[in-house]
């Protein structure tokens, strides 16, 4: 995506699936404050959309999504490869299994910390 003056943006890019859009401000403040792009979904039809033409190196998706939960469209993103963390409000080992299973790499239950994001999001940008 070109930046000032034509030039490409190269920061890493997440795309942030939530319905809460505070969170979802939360989120953008944390991560653009050390240099990491973001686009935001509220729902799994708006994310399809932009991954039509945004290729972001992280995927955070909420578990509890209106119309497809997020373990639904984490099995649709499952083929494309991109890394996905899944965050959750609901502390269920079974959820956590069933999207870790689906192939997400992490699952981060809300409340949590910016150091704990942070975290969570350095270990998936890192080679």
């Amino acid at each position: 995506m070109p930046g000032p003056a034509g030039r490409s943006d190269d920061r890493p890019c997440v795309l942030v699936v939530d319905d809460d859009p505070v969170l979802r401000r939360f989120i953008r403040a944390v991560l653009e404050g050390v240099g990491i792009r973001v686009e935001e979904a509220a729902d799994g039809p708006e994310a399809f959309g932009l991954l039509e033409s945004l290729t972001p190196q992280v995927v955070l998706l909420d578990v509890m999504l209106p119309g497809d939960d997020g373990v639904t469209v984490m099995n649709r993103l499952a083929p494309s490869g991109v890394r996905v963390l899944m965050l959750t409000g609901v502390d269920d080992p079974d959820i956590e299994d069933s999207a870790l299973a689906a192939g997400a790499l992490g699952y981060l239950t809300k409340p949590f910390s910016p150091r704990e994001l942070l975290d969570q999001i350095e270990g998936l940008l890192a080679p």
